[in-house]
């Protein structure tokens, strides 16, 4: 559960770099995303394009919530990142 933890913060720093708003910093494997700063695109804008390359999230309140189960790896977590720039930079 440590690596599932670790991979959990790693995704967290690196969508704060990437000026998403998290309220709430993770400590557990669950967290949620409400904006991205400086953005046009909404999350549910973000959570439907997701979707539609094949990666699950949940919308809950607003947030985009992702949750980080133990067999997710960083590289996983890498590859997500690389595909939510690529929607970010489509969407601008």
């Amino acid at each position: 559960m440590l690596k599932c933890l670790e991979n959990t913060k790693y995704l967290y720093r690196e969508l704060i770099e990437r000026g998403f708003s998290i309220p709430i910093k993770p400590v557990i494997n669950i967290f949620g995303v409400k904006t991205i700063n400086n953005h046009p695109i909404d999350i549910s804008q973000l959570h439907t394009e997701l979707w539609k390359l094949g990666w699950t999230t949940s919308l809950v309140d607003g947030f985009l919530r992702f949750v980080i189960m133990p067999q997710t790896t960083t590289p996983h977590i890498t590859r997500l990142l690389e595909v939510i720039d690529n929607i970010l930079q489509n969407i601008r």
